[in-house]
């Protein structure tokens, strides 16, 4: 969920997240989110990735794909499992110094809930949390919900069609505004050996319990478009955001998502990594250690104060829009942080800007945008700047810039990790060097006067044993 509030609220949301209205990256420890034995059941399963995360108040709860439920040695992850979850979750009341594992959301009878969930939050303690779900007959997109601050979530109904063998659904994004939960995915259609590609939406007007049935938001087409976002600007104007052939795009509804309008462009930005073939997924593009190089564009809104000049609460950037992906728009770079903002409801966008600033042809990839609560926009990223001469371009930290001026300028970038962790496979019983490693999301909510961050990490592993955990800590100014 892309949210921020009135510079009026700024002050009590810093005292109830225990931190201060000012903070510094590297500041404070990484902590660790996922605790040992919360799943993890034999060396293998020691995997977690793919991070999402939302705030209600003072209570963030973070999602992630949790393998710790595979059941043997060289058995993947995957289906048919039928009523086993791979989506993990744990929640914070102090501001992320602290977390409960919680274990994993139940999926819906007779599937199995399977990773990359995305999470958003709603007042008074709600979140939802929309996952990929498995079934024989195929997949489905799910929804679980809590209304008690993330302690439990009551079992997760359907937001899409029903399963269908030919119809593969993932990559799923959700958001709240109001009564109103959406919940977007990609929907790939096999037939006779050609397929086809779209991005769906549903509604629920009920917190998720009932969905409408879905609509498109992109035409079907032999192209793939990818990876969508979402976010509700303060005219109540559904945003979502996907890639599709090295080009950002957006579309819009006026009508709480009855229909969307033709598709425009927001940026260019050119295919990251290069050509490999994958055991899972066949051929993609890959970063350095076969990282998939998804470019994922993030979106986020500001909805703080008001637009009324006359307003003691007057925010000139209320209603922009601000998106981040990774692009390779420099010869020679494979990965680089590309930003972009929308001031008339993304009609039109600003020139691309580069928001890393090293002086390095090293990898930054999987970028967060997040607007914070005092308007600050934050992004962050994973980032290979510090690898050695010995392994260049290999060594993986998380980094991120904060702007004060509504995306004109970025302050340095600042190191978020403590320690450095090689790319790690979420599949390392497959064997063979065209294992592709699956470092995802990372994911962040404002808190105080900067962001809360949480990554994947694989800091008590390697490439070749990889062991990867949730982290998290703090980015500000």
């Amino acid at each position: 969920m892309k949210i921020t509030r009135s510079a009026s609220a700024v002050t009590a949301l810093a005292a109830a997240l225990l931190l201060p209205s000012s903070v510094s990256a590297g500041g404070n420890a990484d902590v660790r989110i996922n605790q040992p034995g919360a799943g993890e059941t034999l060396p293998v399963c020691n995997l977690q990735g793919d991070v999402g995360m939302a705030r209600s108040g003072a209570t963030v709860v973070a999602t992630w794909f949790d393998a710790g439920r595979c059941e043997a040695k060289g058995r993947a992850p995957v289906p048919p499992l039928p009523d086993i979850s791979f989506v993990g979750y744990a929640w914070s009341e102090d501001g992320g110094a602290t977390w409960t594992d919680a274990g994993t959301i139940e999926p819906p009878a007779g599937t199995s809930a399977i990773g990359a969930p995305a999470i958003a939050a709603g007042p008074e303690g709600y979140f939802a949390v929309a996952f990929r779900a498995e079934i024989a007959g195929g997949s489905i997109i799910a929804v679980a919900r809590s209304t008690d601050g993330g302690r439990s979530f009551a079992p997760a109904g359907r937001a899409s069609g029903p399963a269908d063998d030919d119809i593969f659904r993932y990559r799923q994004a959700i958001t709240v505004s109001g009564s109103d939960l959406y919940v977007a995915w990609e929907e790939h259609v096999h037939a006779r050996r050609s397929e086809t590609s779209q991005l769906l939406l549903s509604r629920s007007t009920d917190g998720g319990a009932t969905f409408r049935p879905p609509v498109a938001v992109a035409a079907p087409t032999a192209g793939s478009p990818s990876r969508p976002d979402l976010a509700v600007d303060p005219d109540d104007t559904l945003h979502v955001v996907w890639s599709q052939g090295g080009v950002v795009w957006t579309a819009r509804s006026t009508d709480r998502a009855s229909t969307f309008g033709p598709r425009s462009r927001v940026m260019d930005a050119p295919r990251t990594g290069h050509q490999a073939a994958c055991l899972i997924g066949g051929w993609q593009q890959v970063l350095n250690g076969n990282i998939v190089a998804s470019q994922a564009p993030s979106l986020a809104v500001d909805v703080g104060g008001s637009s009324d000049p006359d307003h003691p609460a007057f925010n000139p950037r209320r209603g922009t829009l601000y998106v981040a992906v990774a692009g390779a728009p420099r010869a020679g770079d494979e990965a680089d942080i590309l930003f972009t903002r929308s001031s008339d409801a993304g009609r039109t966008w600003s020139a691309p800007r580069l928001v890393n600033d090293d002086a390095t042809a090293t990898d930054q990839f999987h970028p967060q945008i997040e607007v914070g609560d005092s308007g600050r926009v934050g992004v962050t990223w994973y980032d290979r700047r510090r690898s050695t001469a010995d392994e260049p371009n290999w060594q993986i930290d998380v980094y991120g810039a904060v702007s004060s001026d509504g995306g004109e300028s970025f302050s340095p970038n600042a190191r978020i990790t403590d320690v450095a962790h090689e790319p790690g496979s979420l599949f390392p019983f497959l064997d063979g060097a065209d294992v592709c490693a699956y470092v995802e999301r990372n994911a962040m909510v404002p808190a105080g006067g900067g962001f809360l961050v949480a990554w994947s990490d694989n800091r008590s592993g390697t490439h070749e044993a990889p062991d990867l955990d949730v982290y998290a800590d703090i980015l500000g100014t």
